[in-house]
């Protein structure tokens, strides 16, 4: 598992996983935490050009992917650098979309998804994460827009190491047909994400580039 551990300086564009899965359970975190790492570092040393890449991830998702007519989306409000989807979302909800947001309710639980409408206010989760208020309707989207801090081209992401969407992506997968689409900077692909069992598969990734 020598190539899985890259150190902090790395190129993500080496890190590179023998196997289609990691099996080790130790191994497996380990290579997830050091490209969380690797990716954190990343992100903070890439030039600002948040509100250029904004506008070309809106233009790229229109162009690329037609959506079903008359969906529930779901996105998320960006933090920690992640690419912004707020113009994205501008444009899926003029084409009939309906919109709504994720919400953590606790440690180990999938995600829940709560109606979002513009110009809503928000609440602060313990984790510092915008969310929709309690009293808005809770809904199952048929489509996610998912963040992460990295992708490869199998359709895996590495997220933030607490499971949420992948936890909720079972959930939903269980109980209905759903489309699954990453949001990234291009930068943030890499040769291979380390991945378990459990980890799920995205349909699409689209980015500032494509």
């Amino acid at each position: 598992m020598e190539d899985s551990k890259p150190t902090p300086d790395a190129d993500p564009s080496t890190f590179h996983v023998m196997n289609d899965h990691v099996t080790d359970l130790h191994s497996l975190r380990n290579a997830k935490r050091n490209l969380r790492q690797v990716m954190r570092t990343k992100r903070r040393e890439m030039p600002d050009d948040a509100d250029d890449a904004a506008v070309k991830l809106r233009d790229h998702f229109v162009e690329k992917l037609s959506l079903p007519a008359n969906h529930v989306v779901a996105s998320y409000n960006a933090r920690d650098g992640e690419i912004n989807p707020a113009l994205l979302v501008t444009a899926l909800r003029a084409q009939g979309h309906r919109i709504v947001l994720p919400v953590i309710v606790g440690h180990g639980l999938g995600l829940i998804f709560r109606s979002y409408n513009e110009g809503d206010v928000f609440m602060t989760s313990p984790m510092g994460i915008a969310e929709p208020l309690a009293d808005k309707e809770q809904v199952d989207p048929d489509i996610l827009l998912v963040p992460l801090l990295a992708f490869d081209r199998r359709g895996y992401r590495l997220g933030y190491g607490g499971g949420y969407y992948d936890r909720t992506l079972a959930g939903l997968r269980h109980k209905k047909t759903i489309l699954t689409i990453g949001i990234a900077y291009a930068y943030q692909e890499v040769a291979e994400v380390p991945t378990g069992p459990h980890d799920a598969r995205l349909d699409y990734i689209i980015t500032d580039k494509g």
